[in-house]
């Protein structure tokens, strides 16, 4: 059982956490291109303040974009998530655990007993 359990949670880390996004790649290197053309044509600019202030917008917009490429991919993997918790799996060995441990207790009562009885000698 947490053999299935560890794979489950290897599968959605791997499957849904670890992917990689191209979205995001494609976000920041346009960003990146950008902001380097401009700096190699305008040097002087760069410190000029409305070329800042620019600058700043499109940083913020950036940063709104990657938001929300995060946000959907926080979604996606919450539906996973939900999907694998209730798809019955879980419950079912959690069902077959409580088989077993009452199987295991079972029979240590039983040994008990028997023991018991030899040591008192009630048949």
């Amino acid at each position: 059982m947490f053999e299935g359990l560890t794979q489950m949670q290897s599968s959605f880390i791997d499957t849904y956490l670890g992917r990689q996004d191209s979205s995001l790649t494609i976000l920041i290197q346009d960003f990146i291109e950008s902001f380097n053309k401009f700096s190699q044509e305008f040097p002087n600019l760069r410190s000029d303040q409305h070329t800042q202030i620019e600058l700043n917008k499109r940083v913020t917009r950036l940063s709104n974009d990657i938001w929300s490429v995060l946000e959907s991919k926080k979604d996606q993997a919450l539906l996973q998530h939900n999907k694998l918790n209730t798809d019955g799996w879980v419950v079912n060995e959690m069902k077959k655990l409580m088989k077993n441990a009452c199987r295991v207790i079972q029979a240590e009562l039983s040994r008990f007993f028997v023991a018991l009885s030899l040591v008192s000698g009630i048949d």
